[in-house]
Formats: structure tokens, C-alpha cells, sequence
């Protein structure tokens, strides 16, 4: 190769690929969001204390400190003004030694208080305009405070200030102040707007229908005691009954900024259980008809058990409903398909007898795909360890093995089981076992 063509090679590329490769490996520019700094009470004015914002105005086309601005409260930080207090040396006059791990607020090695409303705030948080590390930001290294008598005030970096009264038990009577200080655009904790409340409360109860399954779930245990017409009355009444307490509650999570969702659920589901026991036990009570003691049992038992299942899918934030809604609607229409052919009546012991049974081939066949993935999954942990590789099917190998266990073992179990029950108990009643086909109800 000749000593022209190496001069005429275009050696400029590669110092600007490397340019473009370490650009793109940089991060964002970042200009911190309006904070404060330095929070300092006034030993002799009850209520007065002073705080100080800085990082105001910055953003990524200038650097610096930024603009600082100091506020002024006299009400002990419910409301804030614009003052013209000077600061005094250095961010050394603490009175405690706090830190924020995460959202918890640290006293030496003790967490003493934690940033509420995490839940309310993964619903609600609007990132649409900033990105969250440009809206949320809680301080870090030693975060200010000040202490007059026995209250604290802590600043809570974009989010105002903290005030409360410290004890052995952590931090007691608390409130969050951000009113006046205009430099600060904390997140908000809680929801006034009835339009928006009440389209929390649509989508909450009714999309997906958890109100309606709940009556569905408790009807399916009242049917035993009542006609099924009076079941589903009183189960749409009780539920109807229910949705309210909901409602207020959920309007409790909404307004109140000491209250986060699972306390709530955690009432409504306690609540919901009581309620559904005392009616069932009303029902027992009234029943003309004999019935056993293990029949009582089981009852209660199914009335218990079934009103976990909405309260739970609430639970999972909704993440599960799905779930819920399918096995609900799975047992429906496994039931209903298994009455149909068996043509029984709604009334007597013997209609008694017969729903159970129906009910409980229900049962069995949605409970099938959980046993084909249960095993599905312990057949992947088998693989995993014969092959010793990590991952061991694949993701799609997974699924695709996952649902042929499903679909083979629902298809075995109706064909081998649940069919010849139902031909059977047709033999046995009405002679028309002959007339059932196989495959509708597979």
C-alpha cells in the first residue's frame, strides 16, 4: 500500500465516531428542581420559623446555584410568605441528625417517619410534564431542621415542610405545609375535585365489575338456602350495601393525607366478611329445611372464602382483575352448561343436593389449568436443573408448552370425568345420558 493512499484516508472518522459514542453514552443534562435548604425557628416567637429555597430558575441552559428565595410562616408552617430573613453562616444548626433512606425519614438508626400516600401517588403521579427526579425530591446527606419547644420542622426538599412533634414512637401529629411557598411545585396528596372523585369511584367499583361479581360470588352461597330469584335479590341488596361503605371510603383515601389504600381495603374486606357471615347465619337460622351441622360449616366456609376474592383482586391494584373476572366467569359458564343438561328445578333437597354437585364439577374444571401450570412450572425447574442453564424453556417456549398442558388437561378432565358424571346422573333421573354430547361440554 503506498504512503498517498494512507494520506488520503479520511482519518478524521474516527475521533468523531468516538465524539458521537461518548455523547450518547452521557446522561441527560440535569438542573436540580427548587428545594429547600435551610429551615431555622425562631426561639423567641412561638409559630414563627424560616425556611430557604434555592436551585430557583435553573434549568439546562444556564448552571449555578440558582435563584434563593426565603419564606417566613407565623402559624407554625400552615401558611407561608416571602421574607426578607437573612441566614446566618453554614446549614449547621440542625437540631437532629435525619436522613432519608428512600421515602423514610431516619433518626440516627431509627426510621421515625415515612412520605405517605405511595400508593395514592403510583395512581395519580402526572409525569406527563417533567420527568418524576425533576418533581419528587426529598433531600439528601443531612436534610434541614429545626426544632422550638416540641416541634419540629423538617424540609422536604420539593415538597414543603414537615412539621410534627417528635417522640420515643417517631414522628407524632404530623402535617405537610407547602401553602404560599410559590417556588415549590410539590405533588399532591389528595383529591377535592368532586368530577374527578367521582370518576374514581366508576372506575374503582363498576369498570372492572367488581360490584357486580361480589353479588354474583354471594348469591352463588344463598342459593342454597333460598330460591334462586329471592338469592339474587338479597345478594344485589346486601351488595348494593357495600358499594357505599366502598365509596366512603374511597373518598376517605381520596381527602385524608394520613390514609393510604390497604388500611382501607383492610376495613371494607373485614367489613364485607362480617356482613356476608351474619346474613348466611340469618339464613341457616330461618331455613325449614334440615341441615346438618357439616352443611353449616361448609356454608359458612364458602361465604367466607368467597368474599375475599373481589376485596383481593381491589387488593393487587388491579394488576389481578382479570384473574378474578376469569375464574368468575369460567365457573359461571361451567355451571350454567352443567345445570342446563341436567335440567334440575331450584326447589327441594334434592335440588340441594344436585346444585353442590354442579357447583363443585364447576369448580374442579377451572380448577384444572392451575394444576397443568403448576406442573408446567415444576417441569421447568426439572429442566433447569438437568440442563443447569438459567433459563430453561425460553419465555415462548414456556407459554406454548403452558397452554397445550392447559388446554390437554381441561380436555381429559371433561371428557374422562365430568362427562361421564353428567351421563350418569342423567341415566339416574331422566334416562337422556344418551343425548349428551361429549365435546359441548369439554
Amino acid at each position: 500500500m503506498s504512503r498517498s493512499s494512507t494520506r488520503n484516508r479520511p482519518v478524521w472518522i474516527i475521533p468523531l465516531v468516538m465524539l458521537i459514542l461518548a455523547i450518547l453514552a452521557c446522561d441527560e443534562p440535569y438542573a436540580p428542581p427548587p428545594m429547600i435548604d435551610r429551615v431555622e425557628a425562631d426561639a423567641d416567637r412561638p409559630g414563627r420559623v424560616y425556611i430557604r429555597v434555592t436551585h430557583i430558575g435553573l434549568d439546562y441552559s444556564n448552571s449555578g446555584e440558582g435563584e434563593q428565595r426565603v419564606y417566613e410562616s407565623d402559624d407554625y408552617g400552615a401558611e407561608w410568605r416571602r421574607s426578607a430573613y437573612v441566614f446566618e453562616g453554614e446549614a449547621n444548626a440542625d437540631a437532629y441528625a435525619l436522613r432519608f433512606e428512600s421515602e423514610t425519614l431516619y433518626l440516627n438508626e431509627q426510621a421515625i417517619w415515612t412520605f405517605p400516600r405511595s400508593i395514592f401517588r403510583g395512581f395519580f403521579y402526572d409525569s406527563s410534564s417533567e420527568p418524576s427526579y425533576e418533581q419528587f425530591e426529598l433531600g439528601y446527606g443531612k436534610i434541614p431542621n429545626s426544632a422550638q419547644d416540641d416541634t419540629v420542622y423538617i424540609g422536604l426538599g420539593t415538597e414543603g415542610v414537615l412539621v410534627g412533634r417528635l417522640s420515643e414512637q417517631g414522628l407524632m401529629d404530623w402535617a405537610i405545609h407547602s401553602k404560599g411557598i410559590d417556588s415549590l411545585s410539590p405533588l399532591r396528596l389528595t383529591i377535592t375535585d368532586p368530577s374527578v372523585i367521582l370518576r374514581v369511584v366508576v372506575l374503582a367499583l363498576f369498570i372492572p365489575p367488581f360490584a357486580l361479581i361480589h353479588a354474583f360470588l354471594l348469591q352463588r352461597v344463598w342459593v342454597y338456602l333460598l330460591p334462586a330469584e329471592a338469592a339474587k335479590r338479597l345478594a344485589l341488596k346486601v351488595t348494593a350495601g357495600l358499594v357505599v361503605l366502598a365509596i366512603v371510603g374511597i373518598l376517605v383515601w381520596l381527602t385524608d393525607v394520613r390514609t393510604d389504600l390497604y388500611p382501607i381495603i383492610g376495613v371494607l374486606t373485614a367489613i364485607a366478611v362480617l356482613v356476608a357471615v351474619g346474613v348466611t347465619l340469618r339464613l341457616i337460622g330461618q331455613s325449614a329445611e334440615p341441615m346438618s351441622g357439616g352443611t353449616r360449616r361448609r356454608l359458612l366456609a364458602a361465604c367466607i372464602l368467597l368474599s375475599l376474592i373481589v376485596p383481593g383482586g381491589v387488593a393487587a391494584i388491579f394488576a389481578l382483575w382479570w384473574l378474578v373476572f376469569g375464574l368468575v366467569f369460567s365457573y359461571w359458564a361451567y355451571q350454567r352448561l352443567y345445570w342446563k343438561y341436567l335440567k334440575q328445578g331450584d326447589e327441594g333437597m334434592m335440588s340441594r343436593i344436585q346444585r353442590w354437585r354442579v357447583d363443585r364439577w364447576a369448580l374442579e374444571m377451572i380448577a384444572a389449568p392451575f394444576v397443568a401450570l403448576l406442573g408446567t412450572y415444576i417441569l421447568t425447574i426439572v429442566l433447569q436443573a438437568i440442563t443447569r442453564l438459567r433459563i430453561f424453556p425460553t419465555d415462548l417456549a414456556f407459554l406454548g408448552i403452558a397452554a397445550i398442558a392447559v388446554y390437554g388437561m381441561m380436555r381429559v378432565y371433561g371428557r374422562r370425568v365430568v362427562v361421564p358424571r353428567l351421563r350418569q346422573q342423567l341415566d339416574t333421573h331422566s334416562g337422556e345420558g344418551a343425548a349428551l354430547d361429549a365435546k359441548a361440554v369439554v
